[in-house]
């Protein structure tokens, strides 16, 4: 797994981020059809415009407690990656994401939506951040080529 970190480098931008994945690419380690975009709060904003600005770079992405998606227009047509989404029940951005699944199951997307309950934005308990962790990684294992 390759990270790019945030703890150096803030502002991050979304040239950053196809920066580093077009670095990672080039090892013969990594399967270019296998990369998967993970995003955390704050990056979810990052992530969403990548994922929209970049569909068929990545296998899927898992969007961990996204903060930053606005609606997308009702008409717009647009064939996203499978996205697996961790929220609270009492996340303030929950209504946002609900209408993100809407819209992405209307342009054909792949999206499923793991909300914890008695849970805001990022204030989970210990074993639900392990069985989202679990989740997350049967996700992305399910679509490797």
């Amino acid at each position: 797994i390759y990270t790019l970190s945030l703890h150096d480098a803030l502002p991050i931008s979304s040239d950053d981020i196809l920066a580093a994945y077009a670095k990672v690419v080039k090892t013969a380690e990594v399967d270019n059809r296998n990369v998967f975009l993970l995003s955390n709060s704050g990056g979810g904003s990052l992530a969403f415009d990548l994922l929209s600005q970049h569909p068929d770079m990545w296998r899927g992405a898992v969007l961990d407690h996204p903060a930053g998606w606005s609606a997308r227009e009702p008409g717009l047509r647009q064939k996203l990656p499978p996205m697996f989404i961790i929220s609270g029940d009492q996340d303030r951005f929950l209504p946002a994401l609900q209408q993100l699944r809407s819209w992405a199951e209307a342009n054909e997307a792949s999206v499923q939506l793991l909300v914890h309950t008695n849970c805001g934005h990022m204030n989970w308990k210990t074993a639900e951040i392990a069985d989202a962790q679990v989740r997350a990684a049967k996700f992305m294992l399910s679509r490797l080529k």
